[in-house]
């Protein structure tokens, strides 16, 4: 609202101000007079008078021919004349029809701009969209790297906690091999054996056709306990099942007793022989 009605004052003052151009110019023409009867009788007398023939020293004369005429002035009205003619082609109209040219003109550059600003703030608009959706995206993606992270984080704890559980349940876990012989009237026999893993602590069980004597003690480096029965006894060994105390046993023969070394996986402790009855005897160990 503000500039078109700038645009039309400054019209109506560019009107008034040709007006008065034109005034002036009007003005000037009409205070030119015509020229005199004198003025005439001199251009006549002019125009008639005859150049008089240069007499030199010599016998050459020259004379201007008598129909030479001497070349008039322009005269005051013909100029104010052009003038006005070349004043006229302004018109009124034409200034007119220049003003509403301009105004348009101005018109079509402030639709422009005005276009431009547009797209300046719906690029503006586009340009924090987008800035926006891009940080959400990266928050988003933070928190989904910081829930992988967690769930990683718990994943591994589960691990641990399993394996821990595992250790325990190990630890608990008892297992149990047994073995057996017929006996035989001609030789001592061992008609019962069973291997007790309990955990941390192993039981050794064994069981003859008659009174059994033994003993046990350590060997290190590496880490073995030996138990050892009186006499020399026919006897087989229970199986040996994947526990975390021992490796293996071996069956072996001195003069005076019947051998059996318990390969182990740990350093043990003191191991202690019990005699239950006559004919079983209980080995203890951690």
């Amino acid at each position: 609202m503000n500039k078109k009605l700038i645009y039309l004052i400054s019209a109506v003052v560019m009107l008034v101000v040709a007006i008065s151009i034109g005034f002036i110019f009007t003005s000037t023409s009409s205070n030119i007079t015509p020229q005199t009867s004198q003025d005439t009788a001199l251009e006549s007398d002019d125009a008639n008078a005859v150049i008089e023939p240069l007499k030199p020293a010599g016998d050459l004369i020259l004379q201007a021919p008598a129909d030479d005429t001497m070349v008039q002035a322009p005269k005051a009205v013909e100029i104010a004349d052009k003038n006005k003619n070349d004043e006229k082609k302004f018109t009124s109209k034409e200034i007119l029809d220049g003003l509403a040219f301009s105004s348009e003109k101005r018109k079509e550059e402030d639709k422009k701009a005005k276009v431009e600003e547009d797209k300046q703030a719906i690029k503006s608009k586009d340009s924090e969209k987008n800035a926006e959706a891009k940080k959400d995206s990266v928050e988003k993606d933070q928190t989904q790297v910081s829930t992988d992270d967690k769930g990683v984080q718990e994943t591994a704890a589960e691990v641990k906690d399993k394996e821990e559980v595992k250790d325990k349940e190990d630890t608990r876990k008892i297992l149990v091999t047994k073995s057996g012989l017929k006996p035989k009237a001609d030789a001592s026999t061992i008609t019962y054996t069973e291997l007790r893993l309990d955990g941390d602590q192993v039981k050794f069980l064994i069981e003859g056709d008659h009174k059994i004597k033994a003993q046990s003690f350590l060997l290190e480096e590496p880490g073995r306990v030996v138990f050892d029965i009186e006499g020399e006894w026919r006897i087989l060994l229970p199986k040996v099942t994947s526990n975390r105390m021992v490796k293996e046993m071996r069956l072996g023969k001195t003069k005076t007793h019947t051998r059996i070394v318990f390969d182990l996986k740990v350093k043990p402790h003191k191991p202690q022989v019990k005699q239950l009855n006559p004919k079983q005897v209980q080995l203890i160990f951690r």
